[in-house]
């Protein structure tokens, strides 16, 4: 089963997709559901940071946000050993695949699944309405 878009994120893109049954989302501090490594944990600030902004940021979304900061700080660790060691590992047996790239690969997977479903994607929040910038009018005299 795949990773359900939240009614909230729904109603701003305007879809008449809305489940009836979901309750609205609650209010309050958003915190990880579990610890998180320090890269997920900045991860999970910038997270919270971009949903604030589109104005949808809820603890119900708190295991959502957690699991995709997980998998992106699994991602910066992975990166980083791949910059250090590079591609290929050198083992008793010969060279062989760094696991750090099929690690990268995976987290890759996950992290943008989950944030397809919290709506940060530039596809998914040009779908957003009301979080467009306030344009100005540089000749507007009031």
């Amino acid at each position: 089963m795949g990773v359900k878009t939240p009614n909230a994120i729904l109603k701003k893109k305007g879809s008449r997709h809305v489940r009836k049954n979901e309750p609205d989302a609650k209010t309050g501090k958003v915190l990880p559901t579990r610890d998180l490594t320090p890269q997920a944990l900045k991860a999970f600030e910038r997270i919270c940071a971009e949903i604030d902004h589109l104005g949808l940021l809820s603890p119900t979304y708190a295991e959502v946000i957690t699991i995709a900061a997980d998998a992106i700080g699994d991602i910066e660790i992975a990166g980083a050993d791949l910059l250090e060691r590079g591609h290929i590992s050198i083992t008793e047996r010969g060279e062989i695949k760094n696991p750090s790239w099929t690690i990268k690969l995976g987290a890759q997977t996950i992290a943008y699944k989950y944030l397809c479903s919290l709506g940060l994607t530039p596809t998914t929040i040009g779908k957003l309405t009301g979080v467009k910038k306030e344009e100005v009018n540089e000749f507007d005299m009031d």
